[in-house]
């Protein structure tokens, strides 16, 4: 990829640091179509930082000829791993609903991947039931649930998408 990427992220308001993240994206190529990726829980990426995930999803949506990633989050709460987002109360934050359905009108694709995790207070079945368009997965695990990016390898491009 040789453009130069145009990153944001809306977060929450809470002070001192933001408690929760709503959207990430970047953009290369505004020319081309985009790419929802529904993850489980936000890290710490921002506008300016990034991640492994991220990395990762930036380069899949490049190889599948995409030129932005929207990234959304079952849950809002930034949390390093899931035992911290099941010890938070609030782990979702209802605008983060409202984020995911403005970021489905943007996209040309939505690509679940919020592990099996996801089924945690039922989340995955709240997302999905208000998602309008057809649902791809990098795959599924035993239980049918959407492969997270992080059991991927960049070795593995070209990636087929599969309908979820």
């Amino acid at each position: 990829m040789k453009h130069k990427i145009k990153s944001s992220a809306l977060f929450s308001r809470c002070k001192p640091s933001p408690q929760h993240r709503y959207i990430l994206e970047r953009t290369w190529d505004k020319s081309k179509d985009v790419y929802l990726v529904i993850c489980l829980n936000p890290s710490h990426s921002n506008s300016i930082r990034t991640d492994q995930t991220v990395d990762f999803l930036i380069g899949v949506v490049d190889e599948l000829g995409g030129g932005s990633l929207l990234v959304a989050n079952l849950f809002s709460k930034i949390a390093g791993n899931f035992g911290v987002l099941k010890s938070c109360s609030n782990p979702n934050n209802p605008i983060n609903d409202r984020a995911i359905k403005k970021l489905e009108q943007k996209a040309n694709t939505i690509i679940v991947a919020w592990g099996k995790d996801g089924k945690y207070q039922g989340r995955d079945n709240v997302v999905v039931g208000f998602l309008n368009q057809p649902l791809y997965c990098f795959g599924k695990n035993k239980d049918g649930s959407p492969t997270h990016p992080k059991l991927l390898q960049l070795k593995q491009l070209p990636i087929s998408l599969q309908i979820w």
